[in-house]
C-alpha cells in the first residue's frame, strides 16, 4: 500500500479510495434492491453515494497520515559509530531511504531539507594526536548531539569518517538554517577531553531545500547540498551556507 501512496500522493490515494467506495456501495445497493424485487429508488442511490463520499475521505486521510508517520519513523537512521567498511553501505542506504521520502514530499507539495556536515578539528594537543581513540570520541559525541536535535521523522547517515548527512521532511529553508545554527552552537559549547586533554572542534554545514521555490530533482537537491558545503568551507571554520538554485538534472 505504501508504494501506491508514494506513487499517487496522499490526496490522490484518498480520491482513488473514495471513488472505489462510492462505486462499490452503489453496486451493492443496486444488487440488493434487485434481489428484493424492489425498484431502484433515487433516495437509496443518493444515500449510497453521499455516505461513502463523506466518510471515506475522512477515514482514509487519517489512516494514510498514520501510515506516513510510521513509515518516516521506520526510516530514521541509526548512526554507524564504528570505523569499518560499512560507511559506503550507510551512504547508499541513506540515499535510498531519503529518496523515498523525497517522492512522498513531492507528491504532497511539502518541503525536504538536506544538511551536509563536515567536522573540523580545531585544537588537538600533540599527545592526543597520537591517541587513535580521540577521533572516535568526537564522532560519538557529535552523533549523540545530533540525536538530541533531530525528530523521529528525520533521517541521518554517516557517509565518511567525518561527514554526516541529514534529511529533514516538512522543513523549509528557515527551519533548516535554524537547525544548522543550533547544531553549530551546541558543538561550540561542547567540551571533550581525551587523555586529560581538552579537544575542541567545529562543523561546516551546507544546506539545500526542496520546496515550491526550488522544485528540483532529488539528484539536484543532493548536489546543491554538496555545493553548499563546499561554499561553507571556503567561508571559514564553523560556517553555514545555504545553496543557490541549480538547474534540474535531466
Amino acid at each position: 500500500m505504501l508504494k501506491i501512496i508514494l506513487k499517487l500522493g496522499r490526496t490522490g490515494f484518498v480520491v482513488l479510495i473514495t471513488l472505489i467506495s462510492v462505486t462499490v456501495a452503489t453496486s451493492i445497493s443496486i444488487a440488493i434492491l434487485s434481489l428484493l424485487g424492489s425498484g431502484i429508488s433515487a433516495p437509496v442511490l443518493l444515500t449510497s453515494v453521499i455516505l461513502p463520499a463523506i466518510m471515506t475521505p475522512l477515514l482514509t486521510w487519517y489512516i494514510v497520515g498514520l501510515l506516513i508517520k510510521t513509515y518516516r519513523s521506520e526510516q530514521q537512521f541509526l548512526f554507524d559509530l564504528k570505523q569499518d567498511n560499512s560507511t559506503t553501505t550507510n551512504e547508499v542506504a541513506f540515499l535510498k531511504s531519503c529518496e523515498s521520502v523525497y517522492q512522498l514530499i513531492r507528491r504532497n507539495n511539502s518541503s525536504l531539507a538536506i544538511l551536509r556536515i563536515d567536522i573540523d578539528y580545531l585544537e588537538i594537543p600533540d599527545e592526543t594526536q597520537k591517541d587513535n581513540s580521540f577521533s572516535e570520541s568526537i564522532l560519538k559525541s557529535f552523533s549523540l548531539l545530533l540525536r538530541q536535535c533531530l525528530r523521529k521523522s528525520d533521517l541521518a547517515g554517516r557517509l565518511l569518517n567525518q561527514h554526516f548527512i541529514l534529511g529533514l521532511p516538512d522543513t523549509n529553508m528557515a527551519g533548516a538554517i535554524h537547525l544548522a545554527e543550533k547544531i553549530r552552537s551546541m558543538v561550540n559549547q561542547s567540551q571533550l577531553t581525551n587523555s586529560g586533554n581538552l579537544v575542541k572542534y567545529s562543523v561546516w554545514i551546507g544546506v539545500s531545500v526542496f520546496d515550491k521555490y526550488n522544485p528540483v530533482s532529488f539528484e539536484s537537491l543532493i548536489r546543491q547540498s554538496d555545493s553548499a558545503l563546499t561554499e561553507a568551507k571556503l567561508s571559514g571554520r564553523g560556517s553555514i551556507h545555504a545553496s543557490k538554485l541549480l538547474p534540474q538534472s535531466k
